[in-house]
């Protein structure tokens, strides 16, 4: 490869290093040459992931599934969050779409081009990792050219995107700083710029705010919406904290092994689990459950606690009709923290004992047991509340959720 000379930035020297392969024929060129340049794709329609499985070898060589016959349809301006515990399948998710693994089955396809056949850095896709993962010998500036450099993009271009980034993201008196003389929100917003400059088809977001603290969340949750606004692209986001994926998508998919159990509009995912999982993984504090079963009582549907629980819930007439079929059955009620509260009504009434208390700011979070049974609800701060009270409790059943307590699956139809 050809060495060029008098090259001021190490960086330079390190692009000019660097060998591009176009398609099937190699080709040694600057990447500080101006006279190729790239034209920018028109948007894409949908990605779509189809029956995609994933799967890798465990410590006996046994195969572990990642990914189990994954269907996914994004469509072009929406912003979709992944969201479930570490170990789901969220990040291999990315990363087959971005091409770093390849699915043992099933097709990902953009634009109704299939992906699995593209190389990487040809799928014009960009991605924003975890760790921010910039290369410590470059400036912020170089840093964010890198990806349009090996795209052959010229050098005018590449000077404006980044200087347009860089004002976006409040960096442009950074740009000649180096990743060492950074901190960990300047890094990220370096690496969020890195792919606003590449002006891909579709942004996929690694947990990109798990490494910062609240206010840098916030911050950078801000841009990331911003981004969105202006780009209209694609945009697929894992994370496992539901708060960011509340406040930013348009759709919210909650994953458990591998697989979408619920796909829905952030509210509707809140408020209409489709079962028991989604119900306490989505929620902070969770949502309490009690075990129990479904019975009649002078001529009024009540939920009977099990295991020797003394929890006896009348139910509303709506809710009781739709559960007819399966009195006498074991059920699993479903209430969250703000559905229950101090004071008195007509019906849910039971005494708890106050165990501890969590202030939360301009809430508090009160944790209480009775006959067996624990549960959380949410008390305004004004009140007094304190470990070893007992309180009289009264449930909303009108946002009560039943689930079946064999399968977990919700019981009653996603709208009340």
């Amino acid at each position: 490869m050809q060495k060029r000379k008098n090259r001021t930035s190490a960086a330079k020297v390190f692009f000019e290093q660097i060998e591009f392969t176009n398609g099937e024929a190699g080709c040694s060129f600057s990447f500080l040459d101006t006279g190729k340049a790239t034209t920018e794709n028109p948007r894409v329609s949908r990605l779509i992931l189809a029956n995609v499985s994933k799967r890798f070898a465990g410590p006996r060589r046994e195969k572990v599934g990642a990914v189990s016959c994954l269907n996914l349809a994004i469509e072009d301006n929406e912003f979709l969050v992944i969201v479930g515990p570490s170990g789901c399948g969220k990040t291999t998710t990315l990363r087959l779409i971005a091409g770093l693994e390849t699915p043992d089955e099933g097709t990902i396809s953009l634009d109704g081009n299939p992906l699995t056949v593209v190389a990487p850095r040809d799928r014009d896709v960009a991605m924003v990792f975890q760790n921010h993962a910039l290369l410590p010998h470059l400036t912020a500036f170089e840093n964010m050219a890198f990806g349009l450099m090996l795209r052959r993009v010229v050098k005018e271009e590449i000077a404006r995107r980044v200087r347009e980034a860089a004002e976006v993201l409040n960096l442009a008196a950074l740009l000649e700083r180096k990743p060492p003389a950074l901190s960990g929100g300047e890094c990220q917003r370096v690496a969020l710029g890195r792919a606003m400059v590449r002006q891909p088809k579709v942004f996929l977001f690694d947990e990109p705010l798990s490494n910062l603290d609240a206010p840098m969340r916030l911050q950078l949750r801000a841009e990331i919406a911003k981004l969105r606004q202006r780009t209209g692209a694609i945009m697929l986001y894992v994370t496992h904290d539901q708060a960011e994926a509340m406040a930013l998508a348009d759709q919210v998919a909650v994953m458990k092994d591998g697989a979408i159990v619920q796909r829905a509009p952030p509210a509707q995912i809140y408020r209409y689990p489709a079962n028991r999982y989604v119900a306490g993984f989505v929620g902070s504090p969770p949502m309490n459950f009690f075990e129990g079963t479904l019975a009649n009582q002078n001529g009024s549907m009540i939920f009977q606690g099990g295991n020797g629980s003394k929890l006896a819930i009348p139910l509303p007439g709506e809710a009781a009709q739709k559960l007819q079929t399966h009195i006498g059955q074991p059920v699993t009620l479903g209430l969250r923290p703000e559905h229950i509260g101090e004071g008195h009504g007509n019906t849910g009434q039971v005494q708890f004992v106050v165990e501890r208390v969590e202030a939360a700011g301009s809430e508090n979070f009160v944790y209480c047991s009775y006959h067996g049974e624990s549960l959380v609800m949410k008390t305004p701060v004004t009140r007094s509340a304190r470990s070893g009270n007992t309180v009289t409790l009264r449930f909303d059943t009108q946002e009560a959720h039943f689930f079946n307590s064999a399968t977990g699956q919700a019981l009653l139809a996603f709208s009340k």
